[in-house]
């Protein structure tokens, strides 16, 4: 993550109907960048240099569950660093826990709706250029468990375990300092709630929590900072922030800033998509009204228990419900059916 001073650049924005495909948005937004110094630190870390056995900073992340999400400044820090959005668009919130993105204008379908630059996006291949082979024995941890096609998964969550460990000093501190300090995704729940759950959300939720187990495991075979990998409560809340705020493309796993407040749909008004230099664009698919939220997609929305086991909500718009045959799973197959058809 290497943001230079005195850096002018030129972004453009531009309306595009649905049929249309461009890799680069372009209406005229075009806005001046200069990134302050003061700001942000300079990563040059060789290898391993990224991690520190030293004790925790002061002004690290409060992760009490009383702790206030600082989303508005966040907003700002976004627009400081070059995130650039439609006109009318901004994040909302009810109970001052829960935000999501809405806008205030009518939005036509195809505007490029919200613009995060590369440097701001934390991604699983920086990652892995940044930790060079420092991670090497953890993530061979994970593949002797079964679980190689989670390391993405795991190089965004090491990431995010750093930055936390940086404190105030760490670039993507304000954006830290902006989420949630509460997940009920199935990492974070207790036995008790899986006996209390359906057959199939049970195990999916299971699942969730047996990977992020495997996580905490891995995680000391990596050179970290002894009091992060020793704290439960941090290595859940980075596998949370990881899992929740990430989303898959093309087999690598990303976070952009602003971007990950978007909230689910099972209709939805927008999409993610990022190219080839990992800046990232959200497009309205379809005219929105002011007034109205825009949505993304999480999952298949006729299967939502696997939203509700990574993502720790159950869809009530969705036209389906947690499967509870689990026990039928091979008369399922039999009959050429799976959960999600159910």
């Amino acid at each position: 993550f290497i943001l230079r001073s005195s850096c002018k650049i030129s972004i453009q924005f531009s309306l595009i109907t649905p049929t249309q495909s461009s890799s680069k948005p372009a209406t005229l937004l075009c806005i001046n960048m200069k990134f302050n110094l003061s700001l942000v630190a300079v990563c040059l870390a060789k290898s391993a240099a990224a991690f520190s056995s030293q004790a925790l900073p002061p002004g690290v992340v409060n992760l009490s569950s009383s702790a206030q999400r600082d989303v508005f400044t966040m907003a700002d820090w976004a627009a400081s660093f070059g995130v650039q959005q439609a006109e009318g668009l901004q994040l909302t919130s009810y109970d001052g826990q829960d935000y999501f993105a809405a806008t205030q204008q009518d939005i036509p379908a195809g505007t490029c709706v919200m613009y995060v630059p590369s440097d701001v996006v934390l991604s699983s291949s920086q990652a892995a250029q940044e930790f060079g082979g420092a991670l090497g024995d953890a993530e061979n941890q994970l593949s002797m468990a079964g679980l190689q096609e989670k390391i993405p998964l795991f190089r965004l969550f090491m990431k995010i375990l750093v930055e936390y460990g940086k404190g105030e000093a760490s670039p993507w501190y304000t954006w830290l300092n902006s989420l949630p300090r509460i997940y009920n995704t199935g990492a974070s729940m207790t036995y008790a709630c899986f006996d209390c759950l359906p057959p199939y959300a049970a195990w999916l939720a299971l699942t969730e929590r047996q990977n992020f187990v495997n996580f905490q495991k891995a995680s000391k075979y990596a050179p970290m900072n002894e009091e992060i990998v020793s704290n439960v409560t941090i290595l859940k809340w980075a596998y949370n922030v990881a899992l929740t705020r990430s989303i898959d493309w093309y087999g690598e796993r990303y976070i952009a800033p602003m971007v990950d407040m978007f909230n689910h749909g099972t209709e939805t008004e927008a999409e993610i998509s990022y190219d080839e230099n990992g800046n990232c664009m959200v497009y309205a698919t379809t005219d929105v009204y002011a007034g109205s939220p825009l949505r993304v997609s999480y999952g298949d929305p006729t299967n939502p228990t696997p939203l509700f086991a990574s993502y720790g909500f159950l869809d009530e718009t969705s036209p389906a419900t947690f499967c509870k045959v689990m026990h039928m799973k091979d008369e399922m197959e039999e009959l050429g059916y799976t959960f999600a058809d159910l």
